[in-house]
C-alpha cells in the first residue's frame, strides 16, 4: 500500500484558501488550507490457483483514490464566532452531493470527484456567547465513479410504473350501414331492419344532417350509404 503524507507550514497566508465545489453548483470556501492530509491511491489485486504452480496475482482493476485531512477554521478574534462558514460547509456535506477542490495541492485539485464518507467537527474554542470561535475539520473521502449506463439504470428503476386500471374499457359501438340499390325507400328499410315500416322517419333524421342530399326524405339514391339506428 502506498500511503502519502504531505505537511505545510503551520502559517498559511489568508489568501491560500482553498475552496470546496458539489456536484449541484454549490461552491463554499474552506476558510483555510489544510495543515497535513493522507492520500492513498492503490489498485486491487486479485489471485489465481493453478494446480501444482504459483498462484498467479493479477491487477483486477486500478482502485479508488481515498483521501483524510483536516483544517482549522478560526477567528483571530477571540469574541468573534465562525459558525456561519462551518455550517455551510456541514451542509453541503449532508446534501449528499458529490464535492471536488479548488485550490489546494495537486492531489486535491485533480478534478476528481469524491463521496464524503467522513466529517467530525472538533471546537476547540468558544467565545463569550457561547459559540464556536476555532474548530478543526476532520474529512475523509473517497472517490465517486458512477458508470453512465448503470446511472441511467437506477433512474429507469425509480420511474413509478403505472398501474393497470382493473375496469373495462367499453366497446366502441359498431354502427350500422345500408347501401341503397334500386326502388328502395326510407319505408321499406324501416321495415326491413327496424320491424316496422313506420320507424322510416328515425333513419331520416339519423342522416339528414350528413349532407344537402339525405335532408329530402322523399329522395334516395343507389349506392348512398345510410347509417341505421339500433333495433
Amino acid at each position: 500500500m502506498v500511503k502519502i503524507r504531505i505537511a505545510y507550514l503551520p502559517q498559511v497566508k489568508a489568501e491560500r484558501r482553498m475552496t470546496v465545489i458539489g456536484s449541484k453548483g454549490s461552491k463554499v470556501s474552506m476558510y483555510s488550507m489544510p495543515a497535513e492530509f493522507d492520500f492513498e491511491h492503490v489498485p486491487e489485486y486479485g489471485e489465481v490457483d493453478r494446480e501444482g504452480k504459483t498462484t498467479i496475482t493479477r491487477q483486477l482493476n486500478p482502485g479508488l483514490r481515498e483521501l483524510s485531512f483536516k483544517h482549522t477554521v478560526a477567528n483571530l478574534s477571540f469574541e468573534r464566532n465562525v459558525q456561519g462558514p462551518i455550517w455551510a460547509l456541514q451542509k453541503l456535506v449532508r446534501s449528499g452531493q458529490k464535492v471536488r477542490f479548488v485550490g489546494g495541492s495537486s492531489f486535491f485539485s485533480n478534478g476528481v470527484w469524491y463521496h464524503v464518507t467522513g466529517f467530525k467537527i472538533e471546537a476547540q474554542q468558544l467565545s463569550g456567547h457561547n459559540q464556536i470561535s476555532r474548530a478543526v475539520l476532520h474529512w475523509t473521502l473517497r472517490q465517486a465513479v458512477d458508470s453512465p449506463a448503470l446511472v441511467r439504470k437506477r433512474q429507469a428503476k425509480k420511474k413509478p410504473q403505472r398501474r393497470k386500471s382493473s375496469k373495462k374499457k367499453p366497446k366502441k359501438s359498431v354502427r350500422r350501414t345500408y347501401k341503397v340499390k334500386r326502388g328502395d325507400s326510407y319505408y321499406k328499410i324501416a321495415q326491413k331492419y327496424l320491424g316496422t315500416g313506420r320507424r322510416w322517419p328515425e333513419i331520416w333524421k339519423l342522416n339528414k344532417k350528413r349532407g344537402k342530399k339525405y335532408r329530402n326524405p322523399n329522395w334516395l339514391m343507389p349506392g348512398w350509404v345510410l347509417h341505421l339506428p339500433k333495433k
